[in-house]
Formats: C-alpha cells, structure tokens, sequence
C-alpha cells in the first residue's frame, strides 16, 4: 500500500466570491473550527456555487493521502460540503461518502452546527435517508439523533437505526437503567428490539456494576415508564422467531427478569406450545418447564398437553424428549381415564432416532397398556413397527398378535434390512462449456459441490486450457475478480485450494491486478508449503488434490498443458473404465503427450476392480512408458483387495480415542489413492 504525501492541488477558480472563496481556504488550511461560521453567513445560491469545487477538491484527494494535516483538511471537506448542499438526499450522500466519513470528528455536533440553519422537514429528510443504510455506526446514530432532536421529530425507527440505538445505551459510569430512563426515543425504541433480528444481542451480559438491560427493563416496567404487556408478548414473540444462541439467551434472561405471574404464564399457553414445536432448543425448554408447571396446576388443558407432546417428542434433544415423557407419566397417573387420550402420544417417540428414548417411550406404553382400551392397543401395536426389532419382540408380548405381521418377513427376522446399495451411473464426459465452467467454480471454491462436479470442473479447466487459453481466462476473469478471500483461509477443503490454485496457473498475469493477493497463495511455493502440511499416515491422503493441481500447474507455466486428465472418474463411484483408460492413453501416444504423473498414478488406484481381457488386450497394444506400466498394472491384478477385520468392544466411556489432531478436520478429496505422490521439481 502506497500513501500519498504531497499536497493535493486545491485551487480557487477565479472570480470566486469573497465568501466562498473564505470558506475554500478555511478548508485547504484546515480550520475546521471556523467552517461553521463561514457556512452560516453563505446565502443558499452562494453555497450552491461552492459546492462544485469543494466536489472537485473531494476528488481530487488522493484515498492514501497522508500528508500533513490530511485528517483537518478530510474534516473540513466533510462540514463544507455538508453545509453547502441544499437538498437532503445530497447531503446525506456528502456524509456518508466513503472517502470522507472516517474523518468525521468524534462528536457529530461539528456536523449538525453547519446544518441547523436548515427548515426542520429538512433535517428530517436528511435524518430518515442517513438511518435508512444498511448499517449505522456510532457517528452517524449520534447525527441522526442531534437531527431529530433540532427537527423536533421522532427518528426514523429502521432496524440500523435500532441497532445503533442499542449500542449507544451502554455509557461509562452510568447504568442502562438510568440511561434509558432519560433517553428520549425510549417507548418507540424498545417495542422495536424484538422486531430486529440482531437485536438483543448484549441483553445476555451483566456488568460489577450493572445488571444489564433485563433487569433495567423490567424496573421500567414496575415504574409504568414502559408497559409490561408489550414486553412480555414482545419477548415471546422473539423467541418463538429463534436466532442465534446469544440472543436466545438475551431475551430468556429478559423473560426471567419479568417474572411473569401464573396467570400471565397461562394467558399464553398457545405461545408456550409454538415454542416447543418451532422454538430454539433452549426456549422450548422454557416452553416446556413453563407447560409442566401450568400441568401440576390444573390449568393446562389436555388438549393442549397432546398437542405439546407431539411437538416435543418429534424434537432431536433428547432432555426435552424424556421430559416430555415423565409429563405424561404424570398426567396419566393422576387421571386414569386420560389413558386412551394421552397413551397413544408416547408411540410419537417410537421413531426417535436414539434408541434409550424408544425404550422409554415402549416402557411408559407398556406400563399403562391395562387402562387402554383394545382400539388404543392396536394402534400402539401398529406404531410398533417403528421400534427396532429387539424392542418389536418386547412390544409383541405387551400388545398381542398386532405386531406379529413385521414378524413374517424372513429378512426381518434376524435383524434390521439395510436399504439396497444403488447401481453406479456413469458420468458426463464432456468438458463444461466455459460459461457454465465460470459458474461451477464459484460454488466448488465455497465447498459447495460433488466429488464428481470437482472432478468434472478440474478436467475441463484443463481441456479449455489447453485448447483455447485466451477464451477460458475471459470467462474466468469475472470469477477471479470476484474472489477475494483465498479458500485456504475459508476452511479446510483441500480442493478448494487446489482448484483456486489451478485457476490462478491459469490466468497467469492476463489478471495481474485483480490476482495479486490470491497468487501469492496459490503459486507453486503455496502448493509445496500446503503439501507439507498433510504427511501423517492420517492426512497424506489429502496432498494428492495438491501434488496434480502443481503438476498441472507446472504444464502450464512450461507452455505444454495437458489436453485432457486421465484420472477423471468415469463412473459415479469415484471408479474409472479400464476401456476408457486404455483410450485416453492411446490419444495421448497419437498426439506425442507425456502424462504428469500424480495424474497417472491416480488414474492407476482408481481403476475398476473388475477387468475383461479385452481391456488387457487393448492395453497390450500401447507403446508408451505410461502405455506398459498400464498394461503391466492390468495384468498384474492392480491393487489387491483389502485386508477386512472386525472386531467387537464394550462400550465404556464416550471418550474419543486417541489420533491425529488433524485427522478429523475435513474429508478426503482424493478418491482411490492411497499413497502421498510428491509434488513435481519446478524446471526453468
């Protein structure tokens, strides 16, 4: 990054006004105090005037600028041609322009003193246009306030404006009950926090000295200064919309704060059964405490203890659902004749995916099976079938004959029947046209993508490559400019990396500008530093995308590209056609190419097992070096097929064992190969 030095040539055009042409030098000599003053005493065609230069001097100013006085000068530009536009939308633009508001002074009352001369519809405007962006940062919610205020109106309450409201509440040395308690915007802002989504975000912290904003909220509430109701349906309303965890726990801790009394609780049993079926886990849990708490009560209709079971046991949280559980237990306990109603409820966590809990839901069946009646039973016993097939022999016992039906299938007999294995498909040979190339690499560099898209996109980056350069680096160049961020930094997708470095071998320095960042991480160096990285037994697996992105790469630097890769699976199984691979190399003898050998080897690994003579004839007829070792490898049987052992442990402890700290951290992008291939010597 270069900065700039020199001072920009801010020139006065002649026959400038006196007014004007004072106001111009307070700026370029960065007298920020006078602007205000030299603004006020302007009429509004003597500001219309001025604005022109002072947008040319804007211009002019270089964005590295670091010379003396550069912030003064910024500032001064900032309050000058705030004060100069005469139209709102204008001003605001002024404002926010991205060359200048990082220069604006910490207190934005400098900006409101060359502005409050203006009508008050006016400020408002400039007001409602500033909160209406996408962000608003502390500076600006400062100036949007000053404005409302001066314009003796209420702020346009938009969800950045509620952001920066929040944000500005928490002040040193005073607490945020007593800054809300004196903020003028408070009835308007607060029924807004729990209509913005990333609002409520610090409501889940407490300070030494200061309880925090639940707290803060509900003495408000006990002081009538805000309403309690619009708090607690405003809370419930947020939690039943979910978020992130931080905020969940933000708005439970206001839920806590408020206390809600038994009445309040049951006033809005319909939201605490939402919650349970749609909420977060941690509100439903809530939900779920508060529905228990109405039950032991007597004031939770059993229809609403149905309809909250339903949701809960069709939940994956595996507290909620044993909960669930021992609530009916109770209900049913404590009122026999709510079997028929409530006992069938309990087959809902039949098909749970954890199988303690279908133990307990067939046991609590099981228990009460006596005060059911016979239409209750063969409906538990045809619920039945989603039980596994040790807890299916217990409910045949429990439930009679009803179940004995599952029973008569041989298969199912000794045990659960997995679902067939699906017959592989063949892929598409032909390369992506370049358009639809540009756009598949722009999903794969995010790890959106199959294995075969991968493969599928690597070959045809290659095809393009070597049969029309110029017209695949004009349709990568939009996707280069585009990709800021190296997908190394993104994640752990070993493709990615090797697919973005593929793509950087590619444009070379037709896009030296936009690539300069990503080349540096995607340049042979990168790969060979990367490929260091994955050399345990664990993780060498994954420096094979690596060893024939660089391979692919070196072609390319050396002016011999590949035509085509010969490890492209032919079949959806990662698997390639001996046939196919015989073919690939018989064009690359007819056109004199030496294959790169990760790309060999791979090819080699990822051979059907399965190989008719036919192919080891054909295979016999090549004259290459790659040609013999093919037909060699065919003859020899290829890979053996591997050593399979299995062995049964009790389970203790849900320790994980021991391994390589990097084993987990992603998944294997090099189908079939199973030997690290090191990367090849870069040639002059």
């Amino acid at each position: 990054m270069t900065f700039t030095h020199a001072f920009p040539d801010y020139r006065i055009p002649d026959g400038t006004a006196d007014g004007i042409r004072g106001l111009l030098d307070a700026v370029r000599e960065g007298r920020v105090e006078d602007i205000p003053k030299l603004v006020g005493a302007l009429t509004d065609a003597e500001r219309r005037k001025g604005l022109p230069v002072l947008k040319q001097w804007r211009k002019d100013t270089p964005e590295f600028w670091r010379g003396e006085g550069h912030l003064l000068v910024r500032q001064g530009l900032l309050l000058a041609g705030a004060g100069c536009c005469t139209g709102a939308a204008a001003a605001a633009q002024w404002l926010t322009s991205r060359d200048l508001w990082w220069a604006g002074p910490e207190d934005p009352q400098a900006v409101v003193g060359v502005m409050d001369d203006r009508a008050p519809e006016w400020l408002a405007e400039v007001a409602r246009r500033l909160a209406e962006r996408r962000t608003v940062g502390g500076w600006e919610y400062g100036l949007i306030k000053r404005l409302s205020l001066i314009a003796g109106c209420e702020p346009p309450m938009t969800d950045s404006f509620i952001l920066g409201w929040e944000r500005d509440i928490p002040e040193r040395g005073k607490t945020i009950e007593e800054r809300l308690r004196d903020d003028p915007f408070l009835e308007a802002a607060v029924p807004r926090l729990f209509e913005v989504d990333e609002a409520g975000s610090d409501f889940q912290y407490i300070r030494n000295t200061d309880p925090g904003w639940p707290d803060a909220l509900a003495a408000l509430a006990r002081e009538g200064l805000l309403s309690r109701e619009m708090l607690v349906e405003g809370c419930l309303s947020r939690l039943l919309r979910g978020g992130r965890l931080g905020i969940v726990k933000g708005f439970l801790a206001l839920l806590t704060a408020l206390d809600l009394t038994a009445d309040e609780r049951a006033a809005h049993t319909l939201t605490w059964v939402r919650m349970l079926s749609a909420g977060h886990s941690l509100a439903a849990a809530r939900a779920q405490e508060t529905l228990a708490e109405l039950d032991e009560a007597g004031r939770l209709e059993t229809e609403h203890l149905v309809e909250a079971s339903r949701a809960a046991l069709f939940r994956p949280e595996k507290k909620i659902v044993r909960s669930q559980l021992a609530m009916l237990d109770k209900a049913i306990k404590r009122d026999r004749s709510l079997t028929d109603e409530l006992l069938p409820v309990t087959a809902e966590a039949f098909g749970h995916e954890d199988h303690s809990l279908q133990d307990k839901a067939l046991a609590l069946a099981v228990r009460h099976r006596k005060h059911a009646g016979d239409a209750i039973l063969a409906e538990l016993a045809a619920s039945a079938e989603l039980l596994p097939s040790d807890l299916r022999e217990r409910a045949v016992e429990a439930f009679g004959g009803a179940v004995l039906a599952e029973e008569a299938d041989p298969l199912a007999a000794g045990g659960d029947v997995l679902p067939p294995v699906p017959d592989p498909e063949r892929l598409d040979p032909a390369p992506l046209a370049p358009a639809e190339l540009a756009e598949e690499i722009v999903a794969l560099l995010r790890g959106k993508g199959t294995p075969a898209q991968e493969e599928r996109a690597l070959n045809s980056l290659v095809v393009h490559a070597h049969a029309d350069l110029t017209g695949l680096r004009a349709a990568l160049e939009p996707v280069v400019a585009a990709h800021r961020q190296p997908a190394s930094w993104l994640s752990d997708n070993v493709f990615a990396q090797a697919l973005e470095a593929v793509v950087m071998f590619v444009m070379g320095e037709a896009a030296e500008d936009k690539t300069r960042t990503l080349s540096t991480q995607s340049g042979l160096d990168a790969l060979r530093f990367r490929f260091q990285e994955y050399q345990c037994p664990h993780t060498a697996i994954w420096s094979v995308c690596l060893s024939r992105a660089a391979e692919i790469g070196a072609r390319l630097e050396l002016g011999d590209p590949l035509p085509f890769l010969l490890a492209t699976p032919t079949w959806s199984t990662g698997t390639i056609d001996p046939f196919e691979l015989v073919a690939r190399l018989a064009a690359y003898e007819d056109s004199g190419t030496e294959p790169g050998p990760a790309d060999l080897d791979q090819a080699l690994l990822r051979l059907d097992r399965a190989v008719p003579l036919e192919a080891r004839a054909a295979a016999d007829r090549l004259t290459s070096p790659a040609g013999r070792r093919l037909a060699a490898w065919l003859a020899s049987g290829g890979l053996p097929d591997p050593a399979l052992s299995r062995e049964t442990e009790r389970l203790r402890l849900r320790t994980p064992p021991p391994r390589c700290p990097r084993a987990h951290r992603g998944r294997s992008r090099a189908r079939g190969l199973s030997r690290a291939v090191p990367l090849p010597a870069r040639r002059a």
